[in-house]
């Protein structure tokens, strides 16, 4: 992880498709490159893990095997990552009661959820 200059952002990019319809649209690569251009564009620090891209069809994020490493890492690194971001709604919850367990959970590790695609629809 880079240390923070000047109060930039960390954020941690997830990228995550579940259905063949999504991996023709909106593949993990198409994904990572819009996210990388949009941190880019933010002044945002990525933190570069490892593993980022997911493709599981899984309702649970205790399925999703990269999840749980990118929030065992928030987790361990409390107040550090600032942002999770990721694509659509869909790349992060499958069910509405999900949404708001996981963003009071990053909450209490100083992390928000930020959706790439909900904030810039119209560009």
């Amino acid at each position: 992880m880079k240390v923070k200059v000047n109060n930039q952002t960390n954020v941690i990019i997830y990228c995550r498709v579940s259905t063949d319809e999504q991996r023709k649209g909106t593949s993990v690569e198409v994904q990572e490159e819009r996210l990388r251009e949009y941190c880019k564009r933010m002044g945002y620090n990525i933190i570069e893990l490892p593993n980022f891209k997911e493709d599981e069809s899984a309702k649970t994020f205790k399925k999703r095997p990269v999840m749980q490493s990118i929030l065992k890492y928030i987790k361990s690194h409390k107040k550090e990552v600032d942002k999770l971001l990721f694509f659509t709604l869909e790349s992060l919850f499958t069910r509405f009661a999900t949404s708001g367990q996981c963003s009071a959970r990053l909450t209490f590790y100083g992390c928000r959820t930020q959706c790439y695609r909900r904030r810039n629809r119209f560009q």
